[in-house]
């Protein structure tokens, strides 16, 4: 499991976002109560899946009145609402999924927020990137309040920023103090071949501010890469913009610029406004919070060449330096997430109660598990979340064995059905003769995923070369038809010499079909 995304409830519960690879990559939603246990009145048993998307949430919000919502990018973006079970919101647009066709176009949004009305929302603003022929634009686009594109903001709903240097790409937006959007990211500077961090800041109507950077963007050149991750905004107005400079490979610092309200660079701070920050060889920027005294607090990922990353988080004065005494040691706190296996670290939110939250997850996707620690306000660990201050997303489908089969050499191939969180899959996996786990096959994971939704899985049949069959039905919301599914023997890829990608499908009109042998 991936945790990627993360807000905080009012009622102080912790809604986390990201995939799973339990059933093949599943967009996943989580729910933990405020002691760091599973919520299991949330969705199903604590876990929402949507089998639709394989990948994680773009972006993740709360509505005023506890309704969730998420985003999905592409050229047919998506904003879907949940209510606050995790049941999907069927008053909102179709059936709780509203969807934007661009066409030839793309969108990858990177942030959401709700325009709130006095009885509920007016609008959704959505901050990404769009693609559009090849370049790339910072951008937003308004949703009205029944999800439609609202063709009156910017143009035809979309206000963009691009740059004649090069492409522009999203990483964050935020809110400057006058309501405007400000969307963050990067320009690759097609001449040297190297990144600026970039900021474009847009009028409320979706117009581009001129008057902020030059013409409405803001570059950073630092001499190396540098690249804008997280945006934040104090109770004086300045905003605060998360990043790092260096090559990536073998030198990473992190970035952290103040600008004033009116949007120039605040050169009360670290003298220049731009403070470049080294903890290790290498520093990754990730999240960024402000606390009660308009403190900036940091967090990022951090490792010498050649090791595992610790996460570490740093608070800062408002004066630029960092906090030497209330806040970790001189103002930082650096740890391992786990001692046993390599680990990311992505999400940065903060509690009411000045409590931190980060989310991760393992290295290791395919059988690594979801993290999520929680730190006291003076950075110590809440040793009352949890227990530890750790808590662990591992979720596990339920499975049947419904077909198997022994190979020549004495491996033993076998089907299964699995369910969870009301969404099922079909799976296959393959045991050495020993009945350990075969790690040949698919790519090492032992186990292959084939498809959501798959209602019945009936029979396997093995090749005299290898390859080998399996046979079912799955669901379309329709006729449900039946499948024969053709795998070559590394059980990685569908054979797609077979049918259409290697699968034939049976449909004999209206009612549910079955391949029973």
């Amino acid at each position: 499991e991936v945790l990627s995304k993360m807000v905080v409830q009012a009622d102080s519960k912790i809604l986390v976002g990201g995939y799973t690879e339990a059933l093949g990559r599943t967009l996943m939603l989580m729910r933990f109560n405020s002691d760091g246990t599973l919520d299991t009145g949330f969705a199903s048993n604590g876990v929402y899946l949507d089998a639709n998307v394989a990948s994680e949430p773009n972006s993740l919000s709360l509505q005023a009145d506890g309704k969730i919502l998420y985003s999905v990018g592409g050229s047919k973006v998506q904003l879907v609402r949940l209510n606050p079970d995790g049941s999907l919101d069927t008053g909102f647009a179709s059936n709780g999924v509203a969807t934007i066709d661009l066409g030839t176009r793309n969108f990858s949004p990177v942030g959401l927020h709700v325009q709130e009305g006095a009885s509920g929302p007016i609008g959704f603003i959505l901050g990404g990137t769009l693609l559009d022929n090849g370049t790339g634009y910072l951008a937003v686009m308004r949703l009205d309040a029944n999800g439609n594109l609202d063709t009156s903001f910017g143009s035809n709903g979309i206000g963009q920023k691009g740059s004649t240097g090069g492409n522009l790409q999203a990483h964050a937006m935020g809110l400057n103090a006058a309501g405007q959007f400000v969307v963050l990211g990067s320009l690759f500077v097609t001449a040297g071949s190297q990144y600026n961090l970039a900021a474009a800041q847009f009028t409320s109507l979706g117009g581009v501010s001129t008057g902020f950077g030059t013409n409405g963007l803001l570059l950073i050149n630092q001499g190396a890469n540098e690249i804008g991750r997280a945006i934040a905004r104090d109770s004086n107005g300045l905003l605060y913009l998360l990043g790092e400079t260096g090559n990536g490979g073998t030198t990473n610092d992190l970035l952290l610029v103040r600008l004033t309200s009116s949007g120039n660079l605040d050169t009360t701070w670290d003298t220049d406004g731009i403070l470049v920050q080294n903890l290790n060889a290498l520093d990754f920027a990730v999240g960024l919070a402000i606390d009660d005294s308009d403190r900036p607090i940091v967090s990022a990922t951090t490792a010498n060449l050649g090791q595992l990353a610790d996460w570490a988080v740093l608070r800062y004065e408002t004066s630029g330096t960092l906090s030497t005494s209330g806040f970790g040691s001189n103002g930082i706190v650096q740890f391992t997430a786990d001692t046993s296996t390599a680990t990311s670290n992505k999400a940065l939110a903060r509690q009411a109660d000045g409590k931190l939250l980060l989310a991760g997850h393992q290295a290791t996707t395919v059988s690594g598990n979801g993290l999520l620690f929680r730190l006291n306000s003076d950075g110590s660990m809440d040793t009352s979340f949890n227990t530890s201050g750790k808590a662990i997303a591992d979720i596990q489908p339920q499975a049947s064995t419904v077909a198997l089969t022994e190979q020549p050499d004495g491996k033993i191939l076998a089907t299964t059905r699995l369910t969870l969180a009301g969404v099922q899959a079909l799976g296959t996996y393959r045991l050495n003769a020993d009945g350990s786990s075969d790690s040949g096959f698919a790519a090492g994971a032992g186990r292959k995923t084939f498809r959501k939704d798959a209602t019945q899985v009936a029979d396997l049949a093995l090749q005299a070369d290898g390859r080998f069959i399996v046979a079912g039905a799955f669901t379309d919301g329709n006729t449900d038809p039946a499948f024969l599914t053709r795998y070559n023997a590394d059980g990685n890829l569908t054979d797609s010499s077979f049918g259409y990608f290697g699968t034939v499908y049976a449909d004999w009109g209206s009612g549910q079909d079955r391949a029973l042998a």
